[in-house]
């Protein structure tokens, strides 16, 4: 005998995403990725529209989370079931980046779930490798200064300095910015 209290992934609570007709899972997948980096999971939901703004209220008003994402076109759009239906969180029209846009939305719309604030831009990548230059390649290319960038008297490369500082500062944020 199976036990009566199983809970089935369709019960827990998930942000749910519409995707117009014509849409690849690609979409989908891209709006999971920024929810699933916050941390809130997501569920595909079935729709028969095609206007952003309503297939979003739909899917906030099926989701427990009461949170949903509706992508049609190069539209996508997060909802909340407590807003009027004409009236939703966050658009976003995808101009280059349609992938970066929805996992921007999913982030979203995770964000708005786990009480985080918003964020409205694409954020660039951190850098992840530091290519120095010899000393002299330095100097010949910075006539623009009259003092070029020199090692400190402790020997320390300022531009190394420089790049490891943006890396902390990046990982500093991302931390700060995960925090519930």
């Amino acid at each position: 005998m199976a036990p009566t209290n199983v809970t089935t992934n369709e019960d827990r609570p998930a942000i749910h995403i519409a995707l117009a007709a014509g849409l690849t899972d690609e979409a989908f997948k891209w709006v999971a990725i920024g929810a699933e980096e916050e941390g809130v999971p997501c569920r595909r939901v079935s729709t028969q529209g095609s206007d952003p703004v309503a297939i979003a209220y739909d899917a906030a008003m099926s989701s427990r989370f009461g949170v949903g994402v509706g992508v049609a076109g190069s539209t996508i759009v997060v909802h909340e079931l407590h807003m009027p239906s004409e009236q939703p969180i966050l658009t976003f029209e995808s101009k280059d980046d349609f992938g970066q846009y929805c996992r921007l939305a999913g982030g979203n719309a995770a964000r708005f779930i786990i009480r985080m604030p918003f964020r409205f831009e694409l954020e660039p990548d951190p850098p992840t490798e530091y290519h120095p230059q010899p000393a002299a390649q330095r100097e010949s290319h910075n006539t623009h200064s009259p003092t070029p960038p020199r090692p400190d008297d402790t020997g320390v490369d300022p531009e190394l300095v420089r790049a490891i500082t943006k890396i902390v500062a990046r990982i500093i944020h991302d931390l700060r910015s995960s925090r519930p």
